[in-house]
């Protein structure tokens, strides 16, 4: 089985309509975003983040085809190419990076892999001295969601062909959009 963006969207949705904030909120606290002091904050501000990628109609609402177009926003920006389409040519590039300085396992990333590599994009996007400070906080909530979306066979980490699989399937939705 590999990952698909049907997959995610239906582990977010639990109506089987359109995504909206109670059920992107259950879904962080089920994916563990909410441990911790300050989980009511995380995902608020994860829920809030999730919406700002994704609800290009602003109802706080997300709908399949948002999701569909929007899915590219859910992977490393460094998949994106100039013209704003994933490049799997890249794929093997950005996991060599998620992956390194690993001694053991290489051939997998784990979600504290993806939220060492996610930190910098996370600090360098965030537009308050608020969201600077939840940094890592941000970098380690969206490390457990691509886990949840990627890691199809154990469900803890993910693998290079886990990686093409998504772009792949995103580039092909969006094809048939």
């Amino acid at each position: 089985m590999r990952p698909t963006l049907r997959r995610l969207y239906e582990r977010i949705d639990q109506d089987h309509g359109d995504i909206d904030e109670a059920e992107i909120q259950a879904y962080l606290k089920k994916i563990g975003v909410g441990d911790g002091v300050l989980g009511g904050p995380a995902v608020k501000m994860g829920t809030d983040e999730i919406l700002a990628l994704l609800d290009e109609s602003l109802d706080r609402k997300i709908q399949w085809e948002e999701m569909v177009r929007g899915g590219k926003k859910l992977l490393p920006a460094e998949l994106v190419d100039d013209h704003g389409h994933l490049d799997r040519t890249r794929v093997p590039q950005v996991f060599n990076e998620i992956v390194h300085g690993k001694t053991t396992n290489k051939d997998r990333a784990d979600a504290k892999d993806l939220a060492r590599y996610l930190l910098p994009e996370m600090k360098k996007r965030a537009d308050s001295p608020l969201k600077a400070m939840f940094a890592p906080q941000a970098a380690a909530a969206a490390a457990k969601i691509g886990i949840d979306a990627l890691a199809v066979e154990d469900g803890k980490t993910f693998t290079e062909a886990d990686l093409f699989a998504i772009v792949d399937d995103i580039n092909a939705k969006i094809d048939r959009l």
